[in-house]
């Protein structure tokens, strides 16, 4: 077993963060992949550039670990506190920083994606959910189905219902990210 009096707690907090940069960086990918599918374009192995912006104390410590970082995220530039950081035509994700207010992570997207189409796919989407996501709420709110309904078909419709609900929530997230 490991010696608690050797855990360096500012070491794995900054590992922690790191990891959550990467991670995020790599969601981000993830999400504009799944969206150049739908057009039937090629998948991004990886992203032309990430855009950090950040406290002093995560930007030394992404100073430090620049390489390491864009590698493993997936990015072919990683810039920290840009000049001309913008959410403009960007996908982005706000993450808390313990050294400053935010972990901001935006990646233009205008190159990569058609957004108005992009917007337009994710707004039938989100139609179809919440016609989904009425259908399952009526159903529950059924008296019939409530008193009928083995107690494992009615928990397996909530969970539905939840998935459902947290899709439609990812979705929103999705299209806001799509800042004009």
């Amino acid at each position: 077993a490991a010696d608690p009096a050797l855990r360096d707690e500012t070491a794995v907090a900054e590992m922690q963060r790191l990891q959550e940069i990467i991670r995020t960086i790599r969601d981000i990918r993830a999400d504009i992949n799944r969206s150049r599918a739908a057009e039937k374009a090629k998948s991004l192995l990886r992203l032309p550039v990430a855009n950090v912006r950040c406290g002093p104390a995560t930007a030394a410590l992404l100073a430090e670990s620049a390489e390491l970082v864009r590698i493993l995220a997936g990015t072919e530039a990683l810039n920290v506190n840009p000049p001309d950081f913008s959410l403009a035509r960007s996908a982005a994700r706000v993450l808390p920083d313990p050294g400053g207010p935010a972990i901001e992570i935006a990646v233009p997207v205008g190159e990569l994606l058609d957004i108005d189409r992009e917007k337009q796919r994710l707004r039938k989407e989100l139609a179809n959910l919440d016609r989904l996501i009425a259908n399952s709420r009526q159903r529950l709110a059924n008296p019939n189905f409530a008193t009928k309904a083995p107690p494992n078909v009615i928990e397996e419709h909530r969970r539905s219902l939840e998935d459902l609900e947290s899709r439609r929530a990812g979705l929103e997230r999705t299209l806001e990210e799509l800042h004009e």
